[in-house]
């Protein structure tokens, strides 16, 4: 990595935190959505800065987890930070049974 870390959304990410944003208001409020997501951006931060931090995805050799709140964010590392690459309900994978507890 070169500089200080970043983080960056891929095009699925950036839709999903829209849907994020757009139902929190709906159900809680502007400000309660807007606190959830300004916590979500400061995890997004954090990663950048621990790339290392979340749990691997099995049967992946770059991607990581780490949990946020109601969410999961899945990224990986690039030359400049991490790629968020997606933000999944917890409820969404544990339906599907997509990744171990």
């Amino acid at each position: 990595m070169t500089g200080l870390p970043d983080f960056r959304l891929a095009k699925i990410a950036q839709e999903e935190l829209i849907e994020i944003v757009s139902s929190g208001i709906e159900k809680f409020g502007q400000t309660v959505s807007a606190a959830y997501v300004n916590g979500m951006f400061e995890t997004f931060e954090i990663l950048s800065d621990h790339t290392m931090m979340g749990r691997k995805v099995p049967g992946s050799a770059s991607v990581r987890r780490h949990p946020f709140r109601r969410h999961v964010i899945f990224y990986q590392g690039a030359p400049f930070g991490i790629l968020i690459l997606r933000i999944i309900p917890m409820a969404a994978i544990r339906s599907l049974h997509e990744l171990p507890d």
